[in-house]
């Protein structure tokens, strides 16, 4: 037969285990006791893990949340200077002619001007060219009411903020002479 030996079983609370004890219960019982052990310790870690893991989620959303750049308030553009082009002379049909000066409401910060108003950084060519394409070989009588300078005003509004975008937001007529 076999000689009596002792284990020890390792863990809290277990200490030698006689040989007298029946050796399959010994075996259960250590594994019972490492099986408790081992489950509180898988609970308790899988709690933490969770936690620990709802806390990184949280403090990631609300890092994000406040590092994320928040969308400007878009308003109303405000007004900037206003550029005055030189004035010029128009052919209108019939031997007409009109003396057209315009001046460009820029939008703030978008176009710079000199102190006396004589220089900006807008480039005013192309808005001569479409002013002269708008208004030449017009009859006077499709110029003398304010219903019809207000439409034509309109139209050449929507061509200078085609060509130049982000930039005007009004255009005004500092010299409208028909003769």
């Amino acid at each position: 037969m076999s000689t009596p030996t002792t284990r020890i079983a390792a863990g809290k609370g277990a200490g030698k285990v006689s040989a007298a004890a029946d050796p399959g219960k010994e075996i259960k019982d250590v594994k019972d006791a490492k099986g408790k052990k081992g489950k509180t310790k898988k609970k308790k870690s899988k709690k933490k893990l969770i936690i620990i893991g709802v806390v990184v989620l949280v403090l990631l959303g609300g890092g994000y949340k406040m590092m994320a750049k928040k969308p400007a308030k878009v308003g109303p553009p405000v007004k900037g200077v206003v550029v005055a082009m030189e004035a010029t002379t128009l052919n209108l049909t019939d031997g007409h002619f009109l003396k057209l000066k315009l001046g460009l409401q820029t939008i703030e910060g978008k176009v710079t001007a000199a102190a006396d108003g004589t220089t900006s950084s807008l480039d005013t060519s192309e808005a001569a060219d479409i002013a002269v394409s708008e208004f030449t070989n017009r009859s006077v009588a499709s110029l003398s009411t304010d219903e019809a300078r207000a439409k034509v005003k309109a139209d050449l509004l929507k061509k200078l903020q085609k060509a130049y975008p982000d930039k005007l937001m009004g255009v005004y007529f500092i010299e409208f002479v028909m003769q």
